[in-house]
């Protein structure tokens, strides 16, 4: 039996995966490990990501890191692929990536996968129940088990199917035999004919109405939302607000390239900008967009049938 290998997309057999892998996650001298999980390259985003960030900071420390172009192209396919942790260059460690904010954006990477998973159920048309929701949105796929054995499971039904098919139509055949053979014989006597008449006042038992059976119902996806909503306000409130003292720092230390990184690009302050009041300007604007794609991500879950 073989297994395909995440990181290098490679077909081995299963006496020797678990080495393989552990050969991929070895942590190198900076902290990170060897390789990270991708998917296949012929199924990565094939389109432009010139708008998508490329580099994020971490206010802790200071350190900026670039994500490499090959994560960036499968994260666009399958926000679902990473956990909610990323690589930062001035730790030396991997860090939650609530701690971690676009460059380009000022978004949080937490804020950016949620809002990314949303949009990948309600693009493909997935049902909501299959995924694992917290406070702040989907987080991750349900566990569907071993694929070995829910596969003799269902081979096990499907005879079990083919059995009770065949006694059926063996059943509905000799039914039918016995009907045509029935038909050549003279009609029986009714089963009551030697009873008495029942009279007038003969009533018929009456037996007691059987309750309506109350089946639970299923997750209210609107309350979902609205309270995913409500926590990524309260996200975007303390977003702004650690965006606006990491703001004030930047006044007096700027941050250099990451160890190990070339200078990442219009790391500087780009053209036209005209100091700190500029750059809170364009925060604000790219907090707004943000809201405005979450109320129409609500909208359209809400006129969903």
């Amino acid at each position: 039996m073989h297994k395909l290998c995440p990181f290098c997309h490679s077909w081995l057999s299963t006496n020797i995966f678990d080495a393989h892998v552990a050969s991929h996650t070895q942590k190198l001298p900076d902290g990170q490990m060897q390789d990270h999980v991708t998917v296949r390259p012929e199924e990565r985003f094939a389109g432009d990501i010139a708008k998508e960030p490329r580099w994020y900071v971490h206010p802790r420390c200071g350190g900026v890191t670039g994500m490499p172009e090959e994560i960036i192209r499968s994260y666009m396919v399958d926000p679902f692929l990473y956990n909610e942790s990323s690589f930062c260059t001035g730790c030396h460690n991997y860090v939650p990536t609530a701690e971690l904010y676009w460059q380009e954006t000022n978004e949080s990477l937490q804020a950016a996968s949620y809002r990314r998973k949303a949009e990948f159920i309600q693009k493909n048309g997935l049902n909501p129940q299959d995924f694992v929701w917290d406070a702040l949105g989907p987080a991750r796929r349900k566990s569907r088990g071993g694929s070995g054995v829910g596969t003799i499971a269902l081979v096990a039904l499907g005879g079990l199917a083919a059995l009770f098919l065949v006694g059926f139509v063996v059943m509905f055949a000799v039914i039918a035999a016995r009907s045509q053979a029935a038909r050549r014989q003279p009609a029986p006597a009714p089963f009551n004919a030697g009873f008495p008449r029942m009279g007038r006042d003969f009533q018929p038992v009456k037996f007691p109405d059987i309750p309506e059976p109350n089946f639970p119902k299923g997750p209210d996806i609107d309350k979902l939302m609205r309270e995913s909503h409500e926590q990524m306000e309260q996200h975007l409130k303390e977003s702004q607000q650690r965006q606006e003292e990491f703001m004030e720092r930047l006044r007096s230390d700027a941050f250099g390239p990451p160890g190990g990184l070339p200078t990442p690009p219009n790391v500087g302050p780009p053209a036209g900008f005209s100091g700190i009041e500029e750059a809170r300007k364009r925060a604000e604007e790219s907090r707004q967009r943000s809201r405005e794609r979450m109320d129409a991500l609500r909208e359209r879950t809400r006129s969903r049938p």
